[in-house]
Parts: structure tokens; C-alpha cells; sequence
């Protein structure tokens, strides 16, 4: 049986530009790191696996130059697993619809990555998910 994964609250009051700079700078596919940048609010599950896929370094109009954004989720999948992405950290996370953030907890306990939700921590709506899956908050500096 697989390690049971992990969500990963890291909770910074401030969203300091200094936190975010760190955790982009752990971007490193080989080592099996991903880093997104969601837009904030964002409207469609369809636009955040677009820009998981950019995070996975693919082209950030790939899904509509392939015609295949009914797909998106089908994709990030595939390529989740082909890159063999061991940390997804998402960078202001508190900004997601809580809906979205459920989808990308779905999309680690699928795939099996640890996932880190950076941001000022006010995670509401992901409570019942963190308690039934295993996580822990992190404050900056113990990041």
C-alpha cells in the first residue's frame, strides 16, 4: 500500500511577497516540485487545471490550441503522473473558491502528492477534507 499523502497548510497572516518568492524558488521538476500561481477567484475548474498544466511547464494556451479543454482534467492527470510530481504547492490558496481547492486535494489524494496550500490560512471550506485527510500547518519559518 502506497504512504498516505498529506495536505499541507502553510499559513502566512502577512502573504508575504517573501514566502511566495520562496516557494516558487522550489520549483524543480526533475526533483518532482511543482509551483502554481493560480489566479486569484478563479471562475472554472476548467482555467485552474489550465494553469496546473502551466505549472507542469506546458504552454499556457495548449488546451486551446489542441482543442481540448473538455479534457483539461483528463491531462493534468496525465501529466501529474508523467512528471512524477511528488509536491504540488499552490501560492495564495486562501484566494481559491473552496470548491476548487476540494478539487486539488481530489486531484493529490488521486495522484498521490503531498499538497501545499500556501496563504494567509483562512482555508474555509477545506476543514472536512483536513480532518479526513491527514495534514499539517506550517507557519513560515517552519517551512
Amino acid at each position: 500500500m502506497p504512504p498516505e499523502r498529506r495536505v499541507h497548510l502553510v499559513e502566512d497572516p502577512l502573504d508575504t511577497r517573501e514566502l511566495a518568492a520562496f516557494v516558487a524558488g522550489l520549483s524543480d521538476r526533475l526533483a518532482g516540485r511543482a509551483v502554481a500561481h493560480p489566479t486569484p477567484c478563479l471562475a472554472s475548474r476548467a482555467r485552474l487545471a489550465a494553469e496546473l498544466l502551466i505549472a507542469l511547464g506546458k504552454s499556457f494556451d495548449a488546451l486551446a490550441a489542441e482543442r481540448c479543454r473538455a479534457r483539461a482534467w483528463e491531462l493534468v492527470d496525465t501529466w501529474i503522473a508523467a512528471e512524477r510530481v511528488r509536491d504540488l504547492f499552490v501560492l495564495r490558496a486562501h484566494l481559491l473558491p473552496p470548491a476548487l481547492r476540494q478539487g486539488l486535494v481530489e486531484l493529490a489524494n488521486r495522484a498521490g502528492f503531498d499538497l501545499w496550500f500556501v496563504g494567509q490560512g483562512r482555508y474555509a471550506g477545506l476543514a472536512c477534507t483536513a480532518t479526513e485527510t491527514p495534514h499539517r500547518r506550517w507557519d513560515p519559518a517552519s517551512l
